[in-house]
């Protein structure tokens, strides 16, 4: 009996060590809605990837963007920076054992609530681009900043009006002048 009690307790192992704390849902505090704290000239891709993650957590209050994965940030030489995140516009509710179907009147809130939050998202965006080409001061002025954010849909949205990527680029340079080129797709 204690036999077969260790053999279970040695196969569950390696489940129990991948069990860990899910990060919550709530958006960190920020300043003031539409705010970016500023960093100060220097900082490391590190300290841009958890500012973007704070500011893109509070984009949208009180009806915040949820971000689905960390920011990701790539320094490449002689190209310049480049950040990618994942977000939803707002929270979704999902298809689950206690929600069998979403509701043609939760849908058409879900779509009017996410085009609602697209415009503040993309004054994130764009004040992301101007920290970046601030901060990261030994990027030559030449030098491509890119932040780009994929928005997460349920297969039962309705996509109307609202795109899967946002991207945004410029030069250090000319991000530092907010001349930002912006593509949706």
């Amino acid at each position: 009996m204690n036999r077969r009690f260790l053999v279970v307790a040695l196969a569950l192992a390696p489940a129990w060590a991948q069990i860990r704390p899910v990060a919550s849902a709530a958006p960190a505090p920020a300043a003031a809605p539409g705010s970016l704290k500023t960093l100060p000239p220097g900082s490391g891709l590190g300290a841009l990837e958890k500012d973007f993650d704070d500011n893109l957590q509070a984009t949208g209050l009180p009806d915040h963007v949820i971000l689905r994965g960390f920011t990701r940030g790539l320094r490449i030489d002689d190209y310049g920076a480049v950040f990618t995140a994942e977000v939803d516009l707002v929270v979704t509710p999902t298809l689950n054992m206690f929600q069998h179907t979403i509701s043609a009147d939760q849908a058409r809130e879900v779509h009017r609530r996410k085009l609602g939050n697209l415009p503040e998202l993309r004054k994130t965006m764009r004040n992301m681009m101007t920290t970046s080409a601030s901060t990261l001061t030994a990027l030559a002025p030449e030098g491509h900043i890119v932040v780009a954010v994929r928005l997460e849909y349920q297969s039962w949205e309705d996509r109307t009006g609202l795109p899967s990527q946002i991207v945004m680029k410029a030069s250090r340079q000319s991000a530092l002048a907010g001349d930002i080129q912006t593509q949706e797709e």
